[in-house]
């Protein structure tokens, strides 16, 4: 099970500005982009794996669902990767 069958993906103005500048960071959202394909939740806290993979399973069927992953970068920034019917999306916190 994947978690982007067929969906846009999309970054925030933050996130691509910080990409575009920062080739370690870059490669951090690739890594994050990668776990979050395969239902790795990263950093998210326990409690909410079990209603991400309820909620990917959803998706998967083709029904409404939305997932929220939160990763860390080495360097202490988190970013949140979020997932509905219409995209995934990859952003700071603060842009939530």
């Amino acid at each position: 099970m994947t978690t982007a069958n067929k969906t846009q993906i999309v970054f925030t103005r933050g996130i691509n500005d910080r990409v575009a500048d920062d080739a370690v960071f870059a490669k951090f959202i690739v890594t994050a982009m990668n776990k979050f394909r395969v239902a790795d939740w990263g950093d998210t806290a326990k409690d909410d794996h079990a209603l991400n993979d309820a909620d990917l399973k959803a998706l998967d069927a083709g029904n409404y669902g939305r997932i929220l992953a939160k990763y860390i970068a080495p360097d202490g920034t988190a970013i949140f990767i979020t997932r509905d019917t219409e995209a995934v999306v990859i952003m700071f916190p603060e842009e939530y």
